[in-house]
């Protein structure tokens, strides 16, 4: 009986059994040992006796004759009987028991946690944003440069600059933009042209207005690009700054801007630990948010003013100087360009003035409103604009108006339910107004040189701190004084006092009417020598004995009774005789 090679080997239940309820990796190996070592038995085996087959491979053996078949089936019958005394040539082992008693190793799949780093959607878009508004800068002060240079470049002192040196010079003016010192022979020039970074800050913002729908995040990816574009252009056209001192503000700048995007597109923020009554009770800082930006608003816009009245009372001082350069109407124009990219520096000057420390021109030379120093200045027009007289820190409450409406305005539109909501929504705009006024303050502080300029420029960390006392102090105690729970407090306490005080009015009045209708005293009764009781008898005769005894009253002189004694007065003096006899006689002839 032939067999062909290839036919499965025979069944085994009990290790199908043990396939079916165990995985590839949970198999022990001691099972998988024993599992290996039958197969080669059974290899072995069939190569003696060939391999062993199923019935369902019978259909592929090869029929046999008659006399093969009945000596098959002998066989097959006689095998019955000496099972038990003789092994059967072709054994199957059985697969061995595993015991719960004997130890085994399991192996357990575990599925790890995949980490899938992806950027947010409109991340390209709010990228690309950031390398437009650097190149717009860049762009804008080198146009500027380069047409300033050809307006001048036919004045003999120019003759010996070129085209290059003034693609130079803009450059320098674009690293000053972003806060990097230019280098002059030994010194440092410090001076941002203020107005071009907050032009930026607005184009960026505004070039990110596309992405408001997108996520949050992706407004962030214009920093980096803001960042790199606007170092190597600083790098390429510069000639007398160190680029990596730009490197702050060039991450300043779009900082501001993605922060305000951001910001603003809150709506598409993720919440995903916070539920819905969190952020409802988180209203004092949205409310907070809004209050900084109005303070902000409200102090820009006063300083505004007081530098176009500065401007305005000392404009004649202002073209004094000017014609002193000897300017045509190209560098006139030149010169306002340049003075105007310096317009927020000259209002935070006014404002450190207004608020109290005042600023400095020169390193000898403190500008308030109770100090002003007589002190030579620059060539400069617009430092004409500097107050010649010191007023007194009266002027201080302008910024305390200030103060005031926004108090007003506070009580008024961000109304909190709570007292301490209100107090805390004040705060947040407290420190927004703080952070962005000390930022603006310290880019107007400018170094013009090594020697007394070398300090121009507001007081920067006292003027915060004084900006902070008269506008947000007092915002935060008119909001509190005008919330409805300070009043209802109010209105109880002036209720108390007046009841308190009316109480003790009336137990005064009550007091003094007993005091006034009290009975007085009966008065003790009067003792003899004996110290018997003195009858009534005794005592009315008493009484009469000391009137007797008292002299009377004087009276008064009556004016009548003076009137008719002086016209009785005899006129001749009365003769007085020395006789007595005759003294009634003389007394009748003279009456």
């Amino acid at each position: 009986m032939t067999h062909s090679p290839d036919s499965s080997p025979s069944q085994r239940p009990d290790r199908q059994r043990a396939e079916a309820d165990l995985s590839a990796d949970e198999i022990p190996t001691e099972v998988v040992g024993a599992w290996l070592e039958e197969e080669d038995r059974e290899a072995g085996a069939s190569l003696i006796f060939g391999p062993a087959h199923d019935e369902a491979d019978s259909d592929d053996e090869p029929e046999l004759d008659n006399s093969e078949k009945e000596t098959e089936r002998l066989d097959l019958d006689g095998a019955d009987e000496t099972d038990a005394k003789a092994p059967s040539p072709i054994r199957v082992a059985p697969a061995p028991q595993v015991h719960d008693e004997e130890p085994h190793t399991t192996r357990t799949a575990v599925r790890r946690r995949t980490i899938r780093i992806a950027l947010p959607d409109g991340w390209a878009r709010s990228g690309l944003a950031g390398i437009e508004a650097a190149l717009i800068g860049w762009a804008f002060m080198m146009v500027v440069t380069l047409v300033g240079y050809w307006f001048v470049s036919q004045n003999p002192w120019l003759a010996s600059t070129s085209w290059d040196d003034a693609r130079a010079v803009g450059g320098d003016l674009w690293a000053a933009t972003l806060g990097a010192p230019i280098t002059v022979g030994q010194s440092d020039i410090l001076a941002i042209p203020t107005l071009l970074g907050a032009l930026l800050i607005i184009i960026l913002r505004v070039l990110l207005l596309p992405g408001r729908d997108f996520p949050a995040a992706a407004q962030w990816m214009a920093v980096p690009t803001f960042a790199v574009t606007a170092l190597i252009a600083a790098g390429a056209s510069s000639a007398h700054i160190n680029v990596w001192r730009a490197l702050p503000g060039a991450l300043v700048i779009p900082l501001l801007a993605a922060t305000w995007a951001v910001v603003a597109a809150r709506h598409t923020w993720t919440w995903p630990t916070i539920s819905s009554e969190r952020r409802e009770s988180l209203t004092w800082l949205w409310s907070g948010l809004r209050l900084g930006r109005v303070a902000v608003a409200l102090t820009v816009l006063f300083s505004l003013i007081m530098s176009a009245v500065s401007i305005l009372v000392s404009l004649q001082r202002i073209s004094g100087i000017h014609e002193l350069l000897f300017a045509s109407t190209k560098d006139t124009v030149i010169i306002n360009i340049v003075q105007a990219l310096f317009a927020p520096s000259i209002m935070a000057c006014a404002l450190a003035w207004i608020a109290g420390p005042g600023f400095y021109v020169g390193a000898d030379a403190l500008h308030s409103a109770a100090n002003a120093p007589v002190a030579p200045i620059p060539a400069i027009p617009i430092l004409a604009a500097v107050p010649q007289t010191a007023p007194g820190h009266w002027v201080a409450w302008a910024l305390v108006g200030v103060g005031i409406l926004l108090g007003a305005w506070a009580a008024w539109r961000h109304r909190m339910t709570h007292l301490w909501k209100q107090a805390a929504a004040i705060g947040v705009a407290t420190v927004i107004t703080a952070l962005v006024i000390a930022a603006w303050l310290a880019s107007s502080r400018m170094s013009l040189g090594s020697t007394r300029l070398s300090v121009v420029g507001p007081r920067v960390w006292w003027s915060v701190l004084f900006v902070v006392l008269e506008v947000c102090m007092v915002a935060l105690a008119v909001s509190l004084a005008a919330h409805p729970t300070t009043i209802a407090w109010v209105r109880r306490a002036a209720a108390a006092l007046t009841a308190w005080t009316k109480a003790r009015i009336a137990a005064w009045k009550e007091n003094r009417a007993q005091s006034s209708t009290r009975e007085t005293p009966l008065p003790a009764p009067d003792l003899n020598e004996a110290g018997e009781e003195t009858p009534e008898e005794e005592e009315t005769a008493l009484e009469e004995e000391a009137t007797e005894e008292l002299p009377a009253p004087p009276r008064a002189p009556d004016a009548r009774m003076e009137a008719l004694k002086a016209s009785a007065a005899p006129t001749e003096p009365i003769a007085v005789s020395d006789n007595t006899d005759n003294s009634d006689e003389d007394l009748k002839d003279h009456s």
